[in-house]
């Protein structure tokens, strides 16, 4: 959790432009990730686990991305808003996407940011 709302504080839109044009804030989870991959981009699996060893990512209301065939969730905050936090990798640059909504069907773009994954989730 720590690292999600440290994540959220620092992210800003500093993508090359070619990425910028293909997101857009209010974008539909799905239709932003379709792009991406398009793109070249993949989905980059993180391993942050929980104090009593759980994986972050198959837990609270990121199990549920996670179970949906989003590998990339990193974690969701699981209150307010739900932002959760994806990964992407392309040519050894990395894009992190923070969306809200507590379903995959509702998730959409909050932010993006040209920034990889803390260390101890790689």
């Amino acid at each position: 959790m720590r690292h999600l709302f440290l994540a959220l504080a620092l992210l800003t839109t500093a993508v090359s432009a070619a990425d910028t044009a293909l997101l857009h804030k209010g974008q539909a989870l799905a239709a932003a990730r379709a792009h991406l991959l398009a793109q070249g981009w993949q989905p980059r699996a993180t391993r942050l686990s929980l104090a009593d060893g759980q994986a972050e990512n198959r837990s609270g209301s990121a199990k549920t991305f996670y179970r949906a065939g989003y590998r990339e969730v990193e974690v969701c905050s699981g209150t307010g808003a739900n932002f959760c936090i994806f990964n992407y990798l392309r040519d050894g640059a990395c894009m992190r996407v923070v969306t809200v909504g507590e379903l995959p069907r509702d998730a959409s773009v909050a932010s993006w940011a040209d920034e990889c994954p803390p260390e101890d989730a790689r």
